[in-house]
């Protein structure tokens, strides 16, 4: 899910941990009724008591250590990092070569702007592909839709783009740009 408000959010971790001490428990209540108060939400609203990560995982896959060889997933939003760029392989705990992975995560890049630009229109309603750009309705008077919403396609890019700074990526911050003037 898309992360709300800052404040929201920051309400939200802190009932999730002071929730994990037990004896805590009245208290954790109260002080949910308070924030939300102070929030102006319901207490009793899905928003106020589910806690999901705010993070937006982007998983590298099968990432292969250079010191013990080990192939593991690397979640680069919430993976173990010592440093900017530096992803700590769990097995070894010594570091995975940065270049490898802004080599990988430019590869993912690629990989969504390529899935973007080819993915199929096809009818909402008979699930009939379009065959000219020119149709804006099919045969069957359905609408076309397409596979990948753009609002998901962003919010990839987004995520890639809040890893170029802390993580100093230049390379993946150039193709961000290159491709950010390319596609919608």
């Amino acid at each position: 899910a898309v992360p709300g408000s800052i404040e929201m959010e920051f309400m939200r971790t802190v009932i999730q941990i002071f929730q994990l001490e037990e004896t805590l428990a009245d208290q954790v209540v109260a002080l949910r009724e308070r924030m939300c108060q102070k929030l102006r939400l319901s207490a009793f609203g899905v928003a106020a008591n589910v806690f999901e990560n705010p993070c937006f995982p982007l998983v590298l896959r099968d990432v292969v250590c250079p010191w013990c060889h080990t192939a593991s997933h690397v979640d680069v939003t919430s993976h173990a990092s010592r440093g900017p760029g530096l992803w700590t392989c769990t097995n070894c705990e010594r570091f995975y070569e940065k270049d490898v992975m802004q080599g990988m995560l430019v590869a993912l890049l690629e990989n969504v702007v390529q899935a973007w630009q080819a993915q199929e229109v096809f009818c909402k309603k008979c699930r009939g592909y379009r065959s000219s750009h020119i149709q804006t309705f099919c045969e069957c008077f359905g609408r076309f839709q397409v596979r990948f919403n753009e609002s998901d396609f962003r919010t990839v890019v987004t995520v890639l783009r809040s890893l170029v700074a802390p993580h100093d990526l230049p390379w993946l911050g150039q193709m961000l740009a290159l491709y950010g003037r390319m596609l919608p």
